[in-house]
């Protein structure tokens, strides 16, 4: 048995970083395997956790047993507290970092968060903390309230299954992504008001005018307004120091791959030393940094930061995993065992489902029914949860009885949620019948590097047109177009794609069949919304795309669906346009960016 913390056991660390490393380049080796399932890393290391934790093979443990209850020391909960406070602030700023530019002020978007922000949240806390109540009577209603609170909010990492990944990018259109990754980033530091009002009236005697005074001094002041503006001015000062630093050629390309950590953690340093909501503060301090288009994508979001964002979400669900209560579980004195099951299904039935169908007419960015049903099921509890759960227990009197079901209550529901969000994606595919890619060359959200295959056109090919449009026989490609080879660039011999073309090419996607259509959660437009991008993308900077299309034989009815779907990828000196297969069917060099193998910009 090796322990981390325990007392009577060897404290080993060495062996915790031999079996998380092994474990993750285990994972590693087989991602490819993984992803092509639409399995979810989250669930995976979760069940990964269970079999190395005390009820497995007791390779693996974090905490002593008897570390959810009130009794148990401050120093293993505190370590707990700062590992959930980390991985989640990262998550935040990196969701926000990545929304578009000024997002938060278009007004369709200002209103669908509004919407889930207010009605929705509140209503997922209040329809929680009822069933918290019916099912575990012997709670007081203020206890059923901050347990309601702790669920309430809809965790960013587990969102990241329909926020990222193929699954995100085949069957996910682009504004219900967008929304989620918001949602989820923001309703983190929204969390804290639904928290800290029973807890105010705990901590007060229940006696209104100090409760009341204390919730909008300590809550609302301070860790709402003042983290909003706390966070704005940290990115609005760190935006102009890089664009600054940037055009006095003070900083390189490698200090930028990890700028938006960096940002983060000074963020939830500057936020703890001052006392407030350091989650809400991330999550400003990402929208404010990425304010306007002139810090590009890639300074934000790299794949060196990628990879420590996805080695702290293995790892937290690793240790998850390991701490499990399961003595709490299964003690029926404490808690029926029972009645726990029915409380996790009917949370995650009933907390945000219905009132998402509800307020559908009034969230300008769910467009249809199966949106709503989609947006309605994936409000997912996580990590943020046991970090509002442990904020909870710090907050609460030593002498407060029911202390010691808290944690218990609140991980069951996180495990049940694991399970059921993280296998919906793979549930969804068989239900659908969609066959797996294999393909080493998987789309994947990541800004992966781009392969520039030589030009070995034939006589025929080369003189064909350039750019031709869609046929009425082949809507994406005429036939003398088909050679058995891949995509070739070659910025010297062909013309310029300008914005009206690539509208002119989205456009004419409508004459495809319907069956060889590609839609995305009931979503037709979802592969010309890519394409209208790409030609945004070209726009905005004034550049313009050169390609020149050839495709793969037997293919039949595939290629006509993958063509169909274009992803666009800003690569830094490039923007990249890859089809459904990850292979680059188009790239635009930016204007000044210095040769890159044999490619001079446009």
């Amino acid at each position: 048995m090796f322990s981390v913390f325990g007392t009577e056991s060897v404290v080993a660390p060495e062996i915790v970083l031999l079996v998380l490393g092994g474990v993750l380049i285990l994972f590693g080796l087989t991602s490819n395997v993984i992803k092509s399932y639409y399995l979810s890393e989250t669930l995976l290391m979760t069940l990964i956790g269970i079999a190395l934790g005390p009820k497995g093979l007791d390779v693996l443990r974090f905490v002593d047993p008897g570390w959810e209850s009130g009794d148990a020391e401050n120093e293993r909960r505190e370590v707990l507290m700062w590992f959930t406070r980390i991985i989640i602030g990262v998550q935040v700023l990196s969701a926000a970092a990545t929304l578009p530019s000024r997002y938060l002020l278009q007004r369709d978007n200002v209103k669908s968060l509004t919407t889930m922000l207010l009605p929705l949240m509140t209503t997922s806390w209040l329809v929680s903390s009822l069933l918290v109540q019916v099912c575990l009577p012997n709670l007081r209603f203020a206890e059923s309230l901050i347990i309601g609170a702790c669920v309430a909010p809809t965790d960013p990492v587990l969102a990241n299954a329909v926020v990222k990944g193929a699954f995100a990018e085949n069957h996910v259109p682009n504004h219900i992504r967008e929304l989620l990754a918001a949602e989820s980033g923001i309703n983190d530091g929204f969390g804290t008001p639904f928290l800290f009002l029973p807890l105010s009236f705990i901590l007060n005697g229940y006696h209104p005018i100090p409760s009341l005074r204390y919730f909008f001094l300590h809550t609302i002041l301070r860790d709402v307004v003042f983290s909003i503006l706390l966070g704005t001015g940290l990115g609005y000062v760190a935006r102009k120091s890089l664009k600054n630093a940037r055009k006095l050629e003070l900083i390189d390309r490698e200090s930028m791959l990890v700028f938006s950590i960096a940002l983060a953690l000074f963020t939830i340093g500057v936020g703890r030393m001052l006392g407030t909501n350091e989650l809400l503060a991330c999550f400003f301090a990402g929208t404010a940094v990425n304010w306007t288009d002139k810090i590009r994508s890639e300074d934000l979001h790299s794949h060196f930061s990628e990879g420590i964002e996805l080695f702290f979400d293995c790892s937290v669900f690793i240790v998850l995993g390991t701490i499990l209560p399961w003595d709490s579980w299964l003690e029926p004195d404490v808690l029926p065992f029972p009645r726990l099951i029915l409380l996790a299904f009917a949370i995650l039935l009933l907390r945000r489902l219905p009132i998402t169908l509800l307020l559908t007419p009034i969230i300008p960015q769910i467009k249809t029914m199966k949106e709503a049903l989609f947006v309605g099921h994936f409000g997912p509890i996580g990590i943020g949860a046991l970090y509002y759960t442990l904020i909870a227990l710090e907050e609460l009197p030593e002498e407060y009885e029911s202390r010691d079901k808290t944690i218990p209550v609140v991980t069951f529901i996180i495990l049940m949620s694991i399970v059921v969000h993280g296998s919906s994606a793979p549930l969804i595919m068989l239900a659908r019948k969609v066959p797996y890619q294999w393909s080493s060359g998987a789309p994947t959200p990541v800004n992966h590097p781009v392969e520039i295959e030589a030009n070995e056109q034939s006589e025929e090919d080369s003189s064909a047109s350039v750019g031709t449009l869609p046929t009425e026989r082949d809507p994406l490609l005429p036939s003398n177009r088909r050679k058995p080879r891949s995509i070739i660039f070659d910025d010297e011999d062909t013309e310029p794609i300008s914005r009206e073309v690539l509208d002119e090419v989205a456009q004419s996607i409508d004459r495809l069949p319907s069956s060889l259509r590609y839609p995305s959660m009931g979503d037709p437009d979802s592969h010309r919304h890519r394409i209208a991008s790409a030609a945004r993308l070209a726009d905005a900077s004034g550049n313009q795309a050169s390609f020149r299309p050839s495709l793969r034989r037997g293919r039949s009815e595939t290629v006509l669906r993958d063509a169909a779907r274009v992803t666009v990828y800003d690569e830094g000196d490039y923007i990249v346009f890859d089809d459904a297969q990850g292979r680059t069917i188009a790239r635009r060099v930016r204007s000044g960016s210095r040769a890159v193998q044999g490619v001079e910009g446009v």
